[in-house]
């Protein structure tokens, strides 16, 4: 008896998330869509930005638009475009940045988790020496 109780918990606990399985993993949730988020860190103030995501299979592409509030960018609407994959919950990209005023023009790498049924995603970015944290919610 105490073994089908136990093995009934465990199937309980693998059904619902128990073991940390994000909710992306179980339920196949697609990426796809409009995004607000905010990433910090790295020495620089904290930056919000608007995404939007194209998920087809593992496959992750997209574009970003943010106006950091440094002097360093001039103010000025920054716009990159992202290209990564999805894995179970996991996600990874890279942003590049392609038309900027502040003639900004590095890569930024990224790599989060999917929770929330997949209406959150989040992580940490890294680019040189330079790494903070990111989140971004639909």
């Amino acid at each position: 008896m105490r073994v089908r109780v136990f093995l009934a918990a465990l199937a309980a606990l693998f059904a619902f998330g128990g073991f940390g399985v994000s909710a992306s993993a179980q339920s196949g949730v697609n990426l796809t869509g409009e995004w607000r988020g905010v990433y910090y860190g790295g020495g620089g103030p904290t930056t919000e930005f608007e995404a939007e995501l194209t998920q087809t299979g593992r496959s992750l592409t997209g574009t970003i638009i943010e106006r950091p509030g440094s002097p360093e960018a001039g103010y000025h609407w920054l716009l990159s475009r992202l290209s990564g994959s999805v894995t179970g919950g996991e996600i990874t990209f890279t942003k590049t940045y392609t038309e900027s005023a502040a003639g900004w023009t590095h890569t930024v790498n990224y790599v989060g988790s999917v929770s929330n049924g997949g209406r959150r995603i989040r992580g940490a970015w890294r680019v040189g020496a330079s790494q903070g944290q990111f989140e971004m919610v639909r």
